[in-house]
């Protein structure tokens, strides 16, 4: 089975980020459906874990940049061409983009790739799980997690320059006004984004549909 996870270098935070470390037991896999438990489960865990592992039904919402020390060995590589990013054996509590990345990664709705910028920064691509693919495999998102997506969110480059590692390049952000959109996003596609929920959808129609639906049904 392909790469799952690994992040060690992330078991130290910024020291200016505010974020203290709390050990834990590492888990076997992210919070995921156990296929173990119900043969009829074990379908649709393996499509999650296969959406999580290839990216291509994931959506490329933008970078990062977080400090990390250069690691002695490669990491294992990503199908984007860069390194697989992963929680760490140790849970990072605090404000801070490590912190609010790990959680989210941790309940299986993020998943990060990296490449080094340099011997102390890494650029981390982040992709989320759309809501239109997603849905049924997984648990909702937790409304801690909803919080720390927000605070993510807040803090992605979603340029095109960013995505493909510049250094130095004009920044550009979310619009987070409550509504339904459209996002174009870093890899060039449009996705539908409803902030209000802070989901991502791959069919941008998707959204709509839905809120043409419930306000029918308020209607009659």
């Amino acid at each position: 089975m392909p790469h799952i996870r690994s992040w060690p270098q992330l078991e130290i935070p910024n020291p200016n980020s505010g974020a203290r470390i709390k050990t834990r037991k590492r888990p076997l896999t992210t919070e995921l459906p156990d296929a173990n438990t119900n043969t009829g489960l074990e379908p649709r865990f393996l499509r999650l874990i296969n959406i999580l592992n290839e990216l291509e039904e994931m959506c490329a919402l933008g970078v990062v940049d977080i400090e990390m020390p250069r690691r002695g060995m490669a990491g294992i590589e990503a199908p984007d061409g860069w390194l697989w990013l992963d929680t760490p054996a140790r849970t990072i509590e605090g404000q801070s983009v490590e912190a609010w990345m790990g959680s989210l990664i941790d309940c299986g709705h993020l998943r990060a790739t990296y490449v080094m910028t340099s011997n102390t920064t890494a650029r981390v691509r982040i992709y989320m799980l759309p809501e239109d693919i997603g849905a049924g495999l997984i648990r909702e998102i937790g409304s801690t997690q909803r919080k720390n997506l927000r605070n993510l969110l807040k803090n992605i480059d979603t340029s095109i320059q960013g995505w493909q590692g510049s250094i130095g390049h004009e920044r550009t952000s979310l619009a987070l006004k409550p509504a339904i959109q459209e996002f174009t996003s870093p890899t060039n596609e449009i996705y539908g984004f409803d902030v209000n929920d802070l989901k991502f959808y791959r069919d941008p129609t998707y959204p709509e549909s839905i809120r043409r639906s419930r306000y029918t049904f308020r209607r009659k």
